[in-house]
C-alpha cells in the first residue's frame, strides 16, 4: 500500500475525530488564517486530492493524537533497521505484527466506541499498523532473498 493512501485513509480518521469535515475546516480555517472549504476537507479523506501537511499536523494537534507524524518517524527506524541483521529485522516485525493485531482487537473490545464494528478512525490506525508489519515483513524476504549470511547485505 501506498504511502499516499495510508496518509489519505489517516487523514480520514482524523476527519472523524475531530468532528466531522465542517469541524476540520473550522479548524484548518483557524490556524491557516484563512478560509479552508469543507470539500478541499473532503478530496484529502476521498484520496483526490493530495494530504498537505499543514492540514494533517493541524488535525493531529487538534485531537490530540499523531498518527502520521509517527509513521513519518518509524519509516527512518525502518530504514535504520534495514541495514540491521536478520535477528534484528525478526524483533522489529514481531513487534509490528502484534501492534496490528492489538489495533483490531481493541477495535472489536469494549475500548472502542463501537464494538460492533471499525470506526474509520479504528480502519486507519489498522491499515497503518498492518502496513507497517508488512513493509518489516518485506524486508525480512528482500534480505532472504538476497542471500546474505546475516541478512543485512543489500
Amino acid at each position: 500500500m501506498s504511502l499516499d493512501l495510508v496518509a489519505q485513509r489517516v487523514f480520514a480518521g482524523l476527519v472523524e475525530r475531530a468532528g466531522g469535515v465542517e469541524a476540520a475546516a473550522a479548524i484548518l480555517s483557524a490556524r491557516a488564517g484563512r478560509p479552508v472549504h469543507k470539500s478541499t476537507i473532503s478530496r484529502m479523506g476521498a484520496g483526490q486530492m493530495a494530504v498537505t501537511f499543514e492540514a494533517a499536523a493541524a488535525l493531529e494537534e487538534a485531537v490530540g493524537v499523531f498518527p502520521l507524524t509517527t509513521l513519518l518517524f518509524e519509516r527512518i527506524g525502518r530504514r535504520a533497521a534495514a541495514s540491521g541483521s536478520l535477528q534484528t529485522l525478526c524483533a522489529s516485525a514481531s513487534v509490528e505484527c502484534g501492534e496490528a493485531v492489538a489495533s483490531i482487537i481493541a477495535a472489536f473490545s469494549a475500548r472502542s466506541a463501537d464494538p460492533s464494528r471499525l470506526t474509520e478512525a479504528e480502519r486507519a490506525e489498522a491499515v497503518k499498523e498492518v502496513s507497517e508489519a508488512l513493509a518489516v515483513l518485506r524486508e525480512i524476504l528482500d534480505a532472504l532473498e538476497a542471500g546474505s549470511a546475516d541478512g543485512g547485505g543489500r
